[in-house]
């Protein structure tokens, strides 16, 4: 496999306000990403590279997915310094930190975020759907070895029907502090249509997939979203 890394890359699973219903989310949502793009842009865009919201797709008529939570928030930055930079704008954190009690069930910096390294195993269009995986281990000292193990069931077990295979593993927790997501894997795996996850799910090489669960400690988020590309400014 020709692997390429890439990070610093900010993932969190978004949890929507109680008051809002699963269409109001999606539109306070976006308006949550447009204020955060307002900030990027007074960066002059040096430090995010892609921005995009992944919206969970509910009625799927497939088992075995997380339906409570409501989509996943990806940012990729330029590198490590750029990082830095954007969670230092001490303005925006203090802005989009008022309107998270707005959008969210809990704010970002409380919630069930982290920033990973990112591993592409298999190269592919970001198009149609994306099914997330995010595992947590038993043994987090063994999670490098855990996801090549992943890789290699993931490729046998979906074939041409996989469009695109990539994971993260957390970095460091920044500040000291711990991650509020505690996944040691996250896998994103993009499939043509939901039609396509339905009936790759379904064969019978996918079962050591969905099986694999002997090294976690908790049962896995998984979710099928439909990613949205916020802003894209190359890498």
């Amino acid at each position: 496999m020709n692997l390429q890394h890439y990070e610093p890359k900010r993932i969190y699973i978004a949890e929507r306000n109680p008051k809002l219903s699963r269409e109001q989310f999606i539109l306070r949502w976006r308006q949550h990403g447009a204020l955060a793009m307002s900030f990027m842009a007074r960066q002059n865009w040096a430090n995010v590279i892609l921005y995009v919201h992944c919206d969970a797709i509910h009625d799927h008529g497939i088992g075995g997915f997380s339906d409570c939570y409501d989509g996943m928030g990806v940012l990729h930055f330029r590198d490590q310094t750029a990082r830095e930079q954007h969670i230092g704008f001490t303005e925006a954190r203090a802005a989009l930190a008022a309107d998270e009690e707005e959008t969210f069930k809990t704010q970002m910096k409380y919630g069930l975020g982290n920033v990973t390294r990112e591993t592409v195993l298999l190269e592919g269009p970001a198009l149609g759907v994306k099914v997330v995986y995010c595992r947590q281990l038993t043994d987090k000292v063994q999670a490098n070895r855990h996801a090549q193990r992943r890789a290699s069931v993931a490729l046998r077990a979906f074939g041409r029907a996989l469009r695109r295979y990539v994971q993260s593993i957390p970095v460091t927790p920044e500040n000291g502090s711990a991650w509020g997501l505690q996944s040691d894997l996250i896998e994103e795996l993009w499939f043509d249509d939901v039609v396509a996850v339905r009936k790759a799910f379904n064969e019978p090489e996918a079962a050591d997939f969905h099986a694999d669960r002997a090294d976690l400690s908790e049962t896995p988020i998984v979710l099928l979203t439909r990613e949205v590309v916020l802003s894209c400014r190359g890498g």
